[in-house]
């Protein structure tokens, strides 16, 4: 600070201090507790202590809330007292004035409580109190990504000309690509962030995640499994290695990371629909049945898991079972063209052949190439 004039604050602060001190045995003492609490509630935002956020907005009035306590309290009992020395017309003056400073104040915060109704519009505050934000444009990113893809765009690429080597924007703008199918753009925008935050579990995920959409398998491996070094207890990143060492046959591996990713997410419905699928591929059945089970327990609308089940029940000789875990899934997602030929089958199995057909032909609107289930449909109906 080069100024002399920067001083005058920090010189009237310990003014009034030294003087609510010299009189802390009379009038001070009240303003000397008030003025010490104020400081005090102040310290941590200050600067003087290492805070992440510091580093991003040095400033924010919601850093006064409490401390201005401090200052509220002596200022009405003041006017309490003034109040109660009063008489007459001019005590009701008084009365009068604080009842419409209380209204003013009361409405002010009803109308700063509009900015914190959601986070689209406390960041659009922000940028029209802060244009050059790059922490609100990638807030305001993230609260319209799904909305409003195309605007979260622009934003996070704001975000990213005023401060390029932000890793959070180029994580959000890969992800929102992502969604977008424009998935070579994503990957780059992950290596950008890589780049920046090299140990961030979070963004290798991500990256896992497009790398394994444009068929680059073992890459995506090796992300998530830095994803998981990073972070032990990433249970999405556990269950998602472990589907790709699955793909590539290295079940046992597979099954230990489910297994983690239950250890650290015992309701992880996902996780125990994926470890049964892993057991049945080693012929361990019936633990797989039970682990497709509890994945229902916990999530009785997973389709996928209705389905599996259904398939393990119909090896294991309970048919009647099978379909009714195969209509549960069609019940749930009724263009499950692989569980509604599963259950023609089982229903053909039982001798029930018109009902087989009808499924057949549902079959056929769905994918209409599939040459299997019209040969059998073309053969059923030969035979009625």
């Amino acid at each position: 600070m080069s100024s002399p004039i920067a001083y005058l604050p920090i010189l009237i602060v310990l003014g009034c201090l030294g003087m609510f001190w010299k009189y802390r045995q009379n009038w001070g003492r009240p303003l000397l507790f008030a003025s010490g609490y104020f400081l005090a509630m102040l310290f941590p935002v200050l600067g003087l202590v290492n805070m992440t956020y510091l580093a991003l907005s040095p400033v924010a009035d919601r850093f006064l809330y409490l401390s201005l306590i401090g200052v509220i309290a002596p200022i009405c009992a003041a006017g309490a007292r003034v109040c109660r020395t009063c008489e007459g017309a001019f005590r009701a003056m008084i009365q009068i004035a604080a009842a419409m400073v209380v209204i003013l104040l009361a409405s002010l915060t009803w109308r700063q409580n509009h900015i914190y109704k959601d986070q689209e519009t406390l960041w659009s505050v922000a940028l029209e109190r802060n244009p050059w934000s790059w922490v609100a444009h990638n807030g305001l990113g993230s609260a319209l990504q799904h909305r409003n893809p195309s605007d979260a765009i622009s934003h996070y690429e704001q975000a990213l000309l005023i401060k390029p080597d932000y890793a959070e924007a180029h994580n959000n703008l890969g992800n929102t690509l992502l969604e977008l199918g424009r998935v070579p753009e994503a990957v780059g925008h992950f290596e950008q962030a890589l780049r920046v935050a090299p140990n961030s579990a979070r963004v290798h995920y991500n990256m896992a995640g497009a790398l394994i959409r444009q068929g680059r398998r073992s890459e995506a491996i090796a992300h998530w499994e830095q994803a998981v070094r990073i972070k032990p207890d990433y249970a999405e990143a556990h269950n998602n290695l472990a589907a790709a060492l699955m793909q590539t046959g290295r079940l046992p591996e597979a099954v230990e990371h489910f297994k983690q990713a239950l250890r650290i997410s015992p309701d992880y419905a996902e996780a125990y629909n994926n470890l049964a699928a892993a057991l049945m591929q080693t012929g361990r059945l019936p633990e797989a049945i039970g682990h497709w089970e509890q994945a229902l327990r916990i999530d009785p609308d997973m389709a996928e898991a209705h389905y599996n089940l259904g398939v393990a029940l119909e090896q294991t000789g309970k048919i009647e079972d099978a379909i009714t875990h195969y209509k549960q899934a069609l019940r749930i997602k009724p263009n499950y063209a692989q569980a509604r030929k599963n259950l023609g089958n089982a229903l053909l199995g039982l001798g029930k052949v018109s009902e087989a057909i009808r499924q057949y032909e549902q079959v056929l609107r769905i994918t209409p190439d599939d040459a299997e289930v019209r040969n059998k449909l073309r053969r059923l109906r030969a035979v009625q």
